[in-house]
Formats: C-alpha cells, structure tokens, sequence
C-alpha cells in the first residue's frame, strides 16, 4: 500500500479502555507531509488516473475539471467520505491488513454528492475460494464524522450514530453488501474478486467470521464528548454483539479535509 498511515498515526488502547475504544492519535506534526502523502489514495478512492487521461485527450476537460467533477462539494458528503476514505486506509493498515478484497466503493458512484449504497466500508479475507477456510472474514466498518468542534454543553455523540449503524450492518446490511459486490465485480468481469466475495454466500457450508466496526473521524477538541457522551446501552450492545470502536481525532478537521478536497484536484 503505498499510502502507509501507520507513519502519521498511534493507537492509544488505553485512554477510553473502560468505553473498549482505541484511538488512533494523529500526529499533528506531520499535517502537511500527511496531506501530501493522501491527497492521490484519496483522488484515486473516486476516479482512475486513467479515466482522467482519457477524458483530457478527447477534450471533455482539463485534468483539474475532470478530477472536481467527481468529488463531493456539499459538506455532509465531503466530511463523510473523507472520514470514510480514512477509515478504509487505516483498517488496511492496523486492523485487518491480510485482507484480500478491498474495493474503493466511492468509484462505483454515480453523483457526487449522494452517498454510496449499504455498508460503508466492506472487505474480506479469503485466501483460496475454492478451498475455503474458517480464517476467512468479513470486515465491515459503519463510519461517522463530526467535523465541527460540539458545544460545551451537549448530548450529542456520533459514537452513538456509528453504532446503530453497525447494528444494521450485522442484522440487515452485511449479507446484502456480499451480494452487492458480487454483482459489482462480475460486472467489471473481475471474476477473481467476485469468486472470493461468493464464498461469503449465506448457504455456505464452511463457517467464518465476521468483523463489525464503528469509527468516528471527529475535530479533536471534541474527541471527549463524543466518547463520554456513547450511551450506557450502546456500549452494552456493542459489547455483547462484539462491535469494535475506534476513534481518529484530528486537530481542525474541517480545514484539513477541505486542504485535501482542494488538493487532490491537482493530482
């Protein structure tokens, strides 16, 4: 992965321990090196560099245009992805890096500014489909962003968000984004990732796992609120159902991900 958050970022399992969330602290010294760094995983999550050359070379665009025409412009879908986008890179990173199917979803869109079907974040381990293993998994993340730093006196938390949105990945979403990609893939005639996505079938006899994760993206100031304010009855349910929770804080986020959006144009 050419793109290694592993080098701007530091889990932190201990300071919500009690709360089962890790943190993965961003280290505000290397802001500009990061942004440098993701601004091309982060354009290459919505469009091909090659579908940009294309477009320049029968005159649709300039490359700029062509880049802008496919990101987000309204700020729920551009704080969102951008969390989303993030969350996909450090999962490849920290929590499930021998996964094998990993598609950038946000390709897949068709308007910028609607947000993509069904699970967030959806990957699987399978090494050989035809010999399936009980080692193979899937791995879903629900991920929510909260870009503005909260009023001191509030209730809100979009800890709480991520998790209900993980429930509905474990009781309705999982099973429908399997078939999803499936279809996807053998559109694309991507046989070998559709024959992986197919061992996940429901009627399958072999067992495996599957990983459910909630991630909140959230201005740093306001990293405590969020988790404090996680309800006593959603941490419960997300223990008992085995939903994993990780939050990444970042220092003025709002500027950060509209840097990037800015940014990625010129890539």
């Amino acid at each position: 992965m050419a793109f290694d958050p592993g080098k701007y970022f530091v889990e932190d399992w201990t300071t919500y321990q009690d709360k089962g969330v890790v943190v993965y602290r961003f280290r505000d010294d290397l802001l500009d090196e990061f942004i440098s760094d993701f601004i091309l995983p982060f354009r290459l999550a919505y469009v091909s560099t090659e579908e940009i050359v294309s477009g320049v070379e029968h005159g649709y665009w300039s490359r700029k245009q062509g880049i802008a025409n496919q990101l987000p412009t309204t700020p729920m879908i551009k704080s969102g992805e951008f969390s989303e986008i993030l969350v996909y890179f450090l999962s490849l990173c920290f929590r499930c890096p021998d996964v094998n199917v990993y598609p950038l979803k946000w390709l897949w869109k068709e308007n910028p500014n609607t947000p993509m079907h069904l699970s967030d974040i959806a990957m699987a381990k399978c090494e050989d489909c035809h010999n399936p293993s009980e080692d193979d998994y899937l791995y879903f993340v629900e991920s929510k962003a909260g870009a503005t730093p909260l009023p001191k006196v509030t209730s809100k938390s979009v800890m709480n968000d991520g998790i209900l949105g993980a429930l509905d990945d474990i009781v309705s979403r999982a099973s429908k984004m399997v078939t999803f990609l499936i279809v996807k893939f053998n559109k694309e005639k991507n046989y070998e990732m559709a024959d992986r996505m197919n061992r996940f079938q429901e009627t399958v006899k072999v067992k495996y796992q599957r990983r459910f994760n909630a991630a909140i993206v959230v201005d740093s100031k306001s990293l405590d609120q969020h988790i404090n304010n996680t309800t006593q009855e959603n941490l419960d349910k997300a223990r008992r159902l085995r939903v994993e929770l990780f939050a990444i804080p970042i220092a003025h986020m709002k500027d950060v991900y509209e840097r990037v959006l800015v940014e990625a144009q010129n890539t």
